[in-house]
């Protein structure tokens, strides 16, 4: 299979910009790349002999009519010099008359490109998944040029979140819940009391026994909470089905009375929840092995 080495200069980059494609890629149905440039491959060469040299390399070259008519290609070469490219100014033209039709705040093509990956950075979180749709080699550099103060601001706020989260969880619960250890299998939120679930607010937990402002410590009862969230990841089911043994479990320390009242609502959502996960991902689920710390007992 042949490919075709695109090649650019980018200002901040310390190299080319390189990208290889196969000739035989098909950009629209029955074009292919290797056709594509072989057109314009042709199309240039009628006036290729006249092209200043520097953009001789140029697959778009064109003659402007407000310059000498000269073949160029788009964009500034070497500001300044008499070798300039050039700049359609189209794009820019057609930007302010959507902007002054649909009664928009000036933007600029520029920030197109950054507010996209901010919006997936602020959705995710996952700083790869952002990285591989704005193709920058270097995580760094999105982090420096691509991300904005706000959406920085944001990060640091959420990272002393779950730092907070993370110490307070353990604390309050005496050790028993520690979203650090690796024993947990945790892949979960760190607000929610119990591993393997998330939580809206840990803070306003609506579950009997817990007050408004603190961190919820109510383990144990986040399949039947309001405010609790689950997830398919088969570490985080592997703590459902934990969790489950521990609930079925605690009636030979609670009696059976008490447990009715406290744990079979819990029992009855956790195995609602458990059957919306098909038998590939329990099966692969039982492979972890899971310690869950007992359930409470009632004073």
């Amino acid at each position: 299979m042949k490919y075709i080495v695109i090649k650019g200069r980018k200002g901040r980059a310390s190299e080319d910009q390189i990208y290889p494609i196969s000739k035989n890629f098909l950009i629209f149905k029955g074009i292919s790349v290797g056709e594509l440039l072989d057109f314009f491959k042709i199309a240039n060469s009628r006036f290729l002999s006249i092209t200043p040299a520097i953009h001789r390399s140029r697959v778009f070259l064109f003659v402007n009519k407000s310059r000498e008519p000269l073949p160029r290609g788009f964009g500034n070469i070497n500001p300044g010099a008499n070798d300039l490219a050039c700049v359609d100014i189209k794009f820019t033209r057609n930007l302010k008359e959507f902007i002054k039709a649909n009664k928009l705040n000036y933007f600029s093509h520029s920030q197109i490109r950054t507010t996209v990956l901010d919006d997936l950075y602020i959705r995710t979180g996952d700083i790869k998944q952002v990285q591989a749709l704005g193709q920058q080699k270097n995580p760094w550099t999105l982090l420096n040029h691509y991300t904005s103060d706000g959406t920085k601001k944001r990060l640091e706020e959420e990272l002393g979140k779950s730092a907070y989260l993370l110490r307070e969880r353990w604390w309050r619960s005496d050790g028993v819940i520690d979203p650090r250890s690796s024993r947990l299998g945790l892949s979960g939120g760190a607000g929610a009391a119990t591993p393997g679930f998330y939580c809206l607010d840990p803070f306003d937990s609506p579950r009997p026994g817990q007050r408004k402002g603190s961190l919820c410590e109510a383990y144990g009862e986040c399949p039947d909470c309001m405010l609790s969230a689950a997830s398919d990841s088969v570490q985080d089911v592997a703590n459902y089905l934990a969790l489950k043994n521990q609930v079925v479990h605690a009636i030979g320390d609670c009696g059976e009375e008490t447990w009715t009242a406290r744990w079979k609502p819990v029992l009855s959502s956790l195995n609602d929840l458990l059957s919306n996960f098909n038998d590939e991902v329990l099966s692969a689920s039982r492979k972890f092995r899971i310690f869950l710390p007992k359930l409470p007992k009632l004073d």
